[in-house]
């Protein structure tokens, strides 16, 4: 742990700043669809050294067009449905935590 401090007006001000590990993120393997199919699931785990996850969230980085992302859990494991994906190319989402 780190310690910061310094006096201002006479009042001791002190923070502790601990060392925080990244979680792990794994947002599954790649998944391959052909047209006419234009959705499917993925399922993104995540886990933190030092403490529990309070957040996720699945997000398109990019893609040759838009997608849509289905309902958010905001849990670990995380299954997301990803769908409309009309154009063909590649699309990259992200899990996050």
């Amino acid at each position: 742990n780190k310690a910061l401090a310094w006096n201002y007006n006479g009042t001791d001000i002190i923070y502790i700043v601990g060392d925080n590990t990244a979680p792990s993120v794994d947002a599954g393997p790649d998944i391959s669809i052909s047209l006419p199919t234009n959705s499917t699931s993925a399922t993104g785990t995540a886990s933190d050294p030092d403490g529990s996850i309070s957040t996720t969230f699945w997000e398109l980085v990019r893609g040759p067009a838009t997608a849509s992302l289905g309902s958010q859990n905001n849990s670990t494991p995380s299954t997301i449905t990803l769908s409309d994906m009309t154009v063909v190319g590649n699309y990259v989402f992200r899990f996050n935590a």
